[in-house]
């Protein structure tokens, strides 16, 4: 499987009956008593019936599994909406604990001064640049 999960999902091309087994007790309830109805419905069936049972199965396995897909989609595509606005409240956020004491300790000294406008940004990740100021800060050279 090429590319990530996501992807794979959304293209089709991960089955999760071949990687994954759902364990909660309530869907497996309910699917022994699908499997049970399906059998006991079988078994009732003329031969005139059950072509078209086992077509309406079929279309309705095929609608429900487009309904997760779209679902999927939708969701996934509400998630990149909100991505952007989290990240920037995430950012913002003051760090606790041993990170708090860390950060403190290099606004204290000025090696970490936020940026051009003065928006300090703790839990924003780090780029490169902003990594070498705080070296050049840090050991004195200018």
């Amino acid at each position: 499987m090429e590319g990530n999960i996501i992807d794979a999902i959304y293209l089709g091309n991960l089955n999760p009956n071949e990687h994954m087994r759902i364990k909660d007790p309530e869907f497996l309830k309910l699917e022994n008593n699908v499997a049970m109805l399906e059998s006991r419905l079988n078994k009732q069936l003329g031969s005139k019936e059950k072509p078209l049972f086992d077509s309406f199965l079929d279309t309705y396995g095929s609608r429900n599994a487009l309904e997760v897909r779209l679902r999927f989609m939708m969701t996934s595509e509400k998630l990149a909406e909100m991505l952007p606005e989290a990240f920037v409240i995430l950012a913002k956020k003051e760090p606790d604990g041993w990170a708090k004491e860390a950060l403190d300790f290099c606004r204290e000294r000025g090696y970490m001064i936020g940026d051009e406008t003065g928006n300090q940004q703790p839990m924003k990740p780090l780029l490169r640049q902003e990594a070498a100021q705080i070296i050049m800060k840090i050991t004195g050279d200018k």
